[in-house]
């Protein structure tokens, strides 16, 4: 069935980002009505990302800390015989990504649930070895996310590359760049990460404009090491 698995969003972005179990109808998610902010907020947009299961509501500011509980109702999914998502409820916290990127650590695969720590880091460079990132998460089967905004220098296409013995997902401003999360275990050998550099279609950024950016990093087995620039 159709589920909210993930809420997150940053301080200083007038956004929150839902992430769904399933790919959702547009309709019903573009419809504002259909989410409750609280303390009470206003959702001015609803946008459905390319990935279909990311829905993106522009709203006001939160100040790093600030607690945000979100209420959706009534978004169907797009299978053949459609489920209905009748509501559901899900807690958030704003952290500030103003230095660096927002990590956030599930132990398990596929970056479901509520993370098992959250914390700042400042950027996407760690090869953890054979170990957990975390004390909290085993040292096999886990995920972590990486979100916050980039600002690009100049205003022209630019190119990611990942450097990964494991799945990865990549967005920027809303689209998914590359994704192997389905191909993981054609990259499971660590030994081999020269062999693994990924990168991703260019994307056209525009110079001073914050753009959002969100990575996803499954570690399956063996040593787990995970790189962007």
């Amino acid at each position: 069935p159709l589920a909210l698995t993930e809420v997150y969003a940053s301080a200083a972005a007038p956004r929150v980002h839902l992430v769904f179990s399933k790919p959702v109808d547009a309709n019903s998610a573009a419809e504002v009505k259909r989410y409750t902010l609280s303390p009470a907020l206003a959702v001015q947009r609803a946008h459905v990302e390319q990935d279909l299961r990311t829905v993106t509501l522009e709203t006001a500011v939160l100040a790093p800390g600030e607690s945000l509980e979100v209420s959706v109702q009534g978004i169907k999914d797009i299978a053949r015989r459609p489920h209905t998502l009748a509501s559901a409820h899900q807690q958030t916290t704003a952290l500030d990504s103003g230095q660096g990127l927002i990590a956030e650590y599930f132990a398990n695969p596929l970056c479901q649930g509520q993370p098992v720590r959250v914390r700042q880091v400042p950027d996407v460079d760690a090869d953890w070895h054979a170990s957990a990132p975390v004390r909290e998460l085993p040292a096999d089967d886990f995920s972590v996310r990486f979100g916050g905004r980039l600002r690009a220098a100049f205003s022209e296409h630019y190119t990611f590359t990942v450097e990964s013995a494991d799945a990865v997902k990549l967005w920027v401003d809303g689209q998914l760049l590359f994704d192997t999360w389905e191909a993981s275990a054609k990259f499971n050998d660590a030994n081999s990460l020269k062999a693994n550099h990924r990168k991703s279609q260019p994307i056209a950024l525009t110079a001073g404009r914050l753009a959002d950016f969100r990575l996803e990093f499954r570690e399956r087995r063996d040593k787990a090491r995970v790189r962007l620039y």
